[in-house]
């Protein structure tokens, strides 16, 4: 058993380190139990005050105790996450909430770089429009059931590098207007709630000339805000910046989610990486309109192949995605269809190193799968790793991998494994 001497022993040797270091320690742990250590000692009792990093929840503390806290900071705050949750109950909830933001703009303008409010659970509420007067920000992450609007007088976050929009209500001429004055965001997650109006495709590209990651989201119900051009084939912006699109749950009205997605592949040239999960496409894509020649991954989470218009997008994205080095695909597959394989019998991927397949299905679906990742081998010379996730029984494992290994291959290591999916 420890003795009262090893304790402080311990604490004073803690107390030697240098101050950065402390910090550090300090900005790891949960701000509460940050807070916590000043209990262990007279030295102690203050340390937690100058750590930049802050996190509150607004279910443990409320809102007049998180404003004394900052009202004792004795250094200057870098990052602010603040979980709301249903604590926003009512206009004074507001009226605080306002105090704490004027409070940010009185002694710590200058420096939050970060702020992120968290109102999942809570009501519809009007989002303070003091929020849009911290002008150094470069990351800015509101989500849950906020209304923004903008000030009348608003000269933009020109600093603001990321910025995520989740489940919000805005009207796409305030989006554009806030979009339009954030000439430096490189990172934009969109999924709005609710909308009065319409944006079209071109409309919101043209507020993100040097976008590199981009998000929009939907919650599987038609996407009403977000509508074509008259002429989606003919648009003028190009997204040279773009490394990373997420395309996550969308539907579009008129069935137009084959044509949305072309559009923004087209105006794309130097993706990285795609991921897309519950999209509904609507036609058949056999060729893309550009070669993507940077593209190193592709992920598909989510999606149906039961119809041929699928499993032709799949395939032509990878026919068109030469340097491909990770396919990530998880799946309905329905009947594989060897006449849309052989469309594709030219398709060579030199660099793909990884295959992953997740589906859930029964034996003639698996079936499918193991054709595509025939198809597959035969076209990956530097492919070393092939994992099949599924819910095929034990007993049907051996026949499925002894099947595979024997299929002719252009990679002499690829290493093929089938688990169970869970």
């Amino acid at each position: 058993m420890k003795t009262r001497s090893m304790y402080k022993a311990e604490r004073m040797s803690l107390d030697r380190l240098p101050e950065p270091v402390l910090e550090t320690i300090l900005c790891c742990l949960p701000t509460e139990d940050a807070a916590r250590t000043s209990i262990l000692s007279r030295e102690w009792r203050y340390k937690w005050t100058t750590i930049p990093n802050l996190e509150f929840n607004l279910i443990d503390m409320d809102m007049h105790d998180l404003h004394q806290v900052l009202l004792r900071r004795q250094g200057p705050i870098h990052e602010l996450t603040l979980s709301v949750g249903s604590y926003w109950r009512d206009d004074y909830s507001l009226f605080e909430f306002n105090q704490i933001i004027l409070l940010l703009l009185r002694n710590h303008t200058d420096t939050i770089k970060k702020l992120r409010l968290d109102a999942w659970g809570g009501l519809w509420n009007e989002l303070p429009i003091s929020v849009f007067a911290l002008h150094h920000l470069t990351d800015l992450s509101l989500c849950g059931p906020f209304v923004i609007d903008l000030p009348s007088i608003f000269n933009g976050l020109g600093s603001l590098g990321r910025l995520e929009l989740s489940y919000v209500e805005i009207s796409t001429q305030t989006l554009r207007r806030l979009l339009s004055n954030c000439p430096s965001l490189t990172s934009l997650s969109l999924f709005i709630g609710y909308s009065d109006d319409k944006c079209t495709i071109n409309d919101l590209l043209k507020c993100l000339p040097v976008i590199e990651h981009l998000t929009i989201s939907s919650d599987g119900c038609k996407c009403e805000w977000l509508v074509l051009d008259s002429d989606p084939q003919e648009l003028p912006i190009s997204l040279i910046h773009l490394k990373v699109l997420r395309l996550e749950r969308m539907s579009f009205v008129e069935d137009s989610g084959s044509a949305f997605l072309l559009a923004l592949i087209k105006c794309s040239p130097y993706l990285e990486r795609i991921y897309l999960e519950w999209l509904f496409l609507d036609s058949v894509l056999q060729e893309l309109p550009t070669s993507l020649i940077h593209l190193k991954l592709l992920r598909l989470e989510r999606m149906s192949f039961f119809e041929r218009s699928g499993l032709a997008f799949l395939l032509a994205l990878i026919k068109c995605s030469p340097n491909l080095e990770r396919i990530e695909l998880e799946m309905k597959w329905g009947s594989y269809g060897s006449a849309v394989k052989d469309e594709y019998s030219d398709v060579w991927l030199e660099h793909l190193k990884e295959l992953h397949i997740c589906f859930r299905g029964n034996l003639d679906e698996m079936k499918s799968v193991m054709e595509f990742v025939k198809f597959i081998l035969v076209r990956s010379p530097k492919l070393n790793k092939v994992t099949v996730f599924s819910t095929v029984e034990y007993y049907r494992e051996s026949v499925i991998v002894k099947t595979l290994l024997e299929a002719p291959r252009a990679s002499p290591v690829v290493i093929i494994t089938l688990n169970e999916f869970e």
